[in-house]
């Protein structure tokens, strides 16, 4: 055979080591890329998400690596063959020979490759197959685990650590069920009707302020709160200072279809109002000028006529100047105890207003008539 049908033979022609060494290669790269969506981007093991726990990604990691295997195979014999054309010992590697042998070659590992991948076609229909490199995981989150490691988190923040309530444990338990019951991964829960503010609300807990982290698809507690303090947001949560309480929970179950463990954090905390100083001035300016007017006024039973012809408005502006009084002095205490106003007191705030327009009108009756 001459150098020019040489040339011209099988590998030259149709296929070259460096397009085997690039299947190979970009085999390899495949089977990360599909690995890596399924790890959810290089975590240790396999999560269960809806992709990683399907059948495509079996077929696409069996597909690559078979593909890969057959390809580097392809390499190795036509680098062994251009090996044996440049010392010229066998020229056989060119003939009509050589191609059949190849051919006989491919059929027989074909056979054998399909033997060895049958079963396993089998069990990926049927949803049992697991490759040795997929780690089954089951999940081992501890509630008391989350805790302490949030503390921990705190701690090494300067921060004080929160103290666990069995009250906002309850409500976190109602959120982790109630996510997995409406298979429902939102803060604001508009298809529940039970956000984490609700939850707190059933369980009887008050407070000033609240907060909740979430999490699922997490294998141990350490990733959980590694988790959240990678996450701005939840990362502010655990660090805020306004919170001085936590509760903790978890719940098992299926999220958009995939089997998971739902962890909720759910935290609580008094912030004191801080109330400026002209706020106080003002309520105690008009508790003592209420004071100090309400004897004049209380004076007039001392004029019979007077009284006697305007009686019912009379009493109305005492009984008035009292609830007004009587409020003032609470809502100034509390301002001074720099504590926040109780549902009723802050009631109260708004009502003045109106208690004060009716005071100044009966007043206003009152003024226009001579005392008698």
């Amino acid at each position: 055979m001459d150098n020019k049908a040489s040339k011209s033979g099988f590998f030259k022609k149709n296929i070259g080591l460096k397009h085997l060494l690039l299947m190979w290669f970009m085999s390899i790269l495949g089977f990360g890329v599909v690995l890596a969506i399924a790890t959810k981007l290089f975590t240790s093991t396999v999560q269960e998400t809806e992709f990683g726990n399907s059948s495509y990604f079996l077929i696409l990691l069996l597909g690559f690596a078979f593909i890969g295997t057959i390809s580097f195979g392809f390499a190795m014999i036509v680098a062994f063959v251009k090996i044996l054309r440049k010392i010229k010992k066998l020229k056989i590697i060119n003939s009509p020979v050589f191609l059949i042998l190849l051919v006989v070659f491919a059929f027989v590992a074909g056979v054998f490759g399909t033997k060895l991948i049958n079963p396993i076609s089998e069990q990926i229909k049927s949803n049992s197959y697991t490759p040795s490199f997929v780690e089954k995981r089951v999940p081992n989150i501890l509630p008391d685990e989350v805790f302490e490691l949030t503390n921990n988190e705190r701690v090494n923040n300067g921060l004080k650590p929160l103290k666990r309530s069995v009250k906002l444990d309850e409500a976190a338990l109602e959120r982790a069920k109630v996510i997995i019951e409406y298979n429902e991964w939102a803060h604001e829960a508009t298809r529940s009707g039970i956000p984490y503010t609700e939850a707190i609300k059933k369980a009887h807990y008050w407070n000033i302020n609240y907060g909740e982290n979430l999490a699922n698809g997490q294998y141990s507690s350490s990733e959980v709160v590694n988790g959240w303090m990678n996450s701005a947001s939840h990362k502010a949560n655990i660090l805020d200072t306004k919170f001085q309480e936590v509760g903790i929970a978890t719940y098992s179950g299926q999220l958009n279809g995939v089997s998971t463990v739902v962890t909720v954090q759910l935290f609580g905390g008094y912030q004191p109002p801080n109330y400026k100083a002209d706020y106080l001035t003002g309520w105690e300016s008009s508790l003592n000028s209420l004071i100090s007017v309400k004897p004049s006024w209380e004076n007039i039973k001392n004029y019979p006529s007077t009284y006697n012809a305007n009686k019912q408005d009379a009493d109305r502006l005492i009984e008035i100047m009292n609830i007004r009084i009587s409020r003032m002095q609470k809502i100034v205490a509390r301002i001074k105890a720099n504590q926040w106003f109780t549902a009723e007191e802050n009631r109260w705030t708004y009502e003045d207003k109106g208690l004060y327009d009716e005071q100044e009108a009966i007043a206003k009756r009152l003024n226009s008539q001579t005392w008698r």
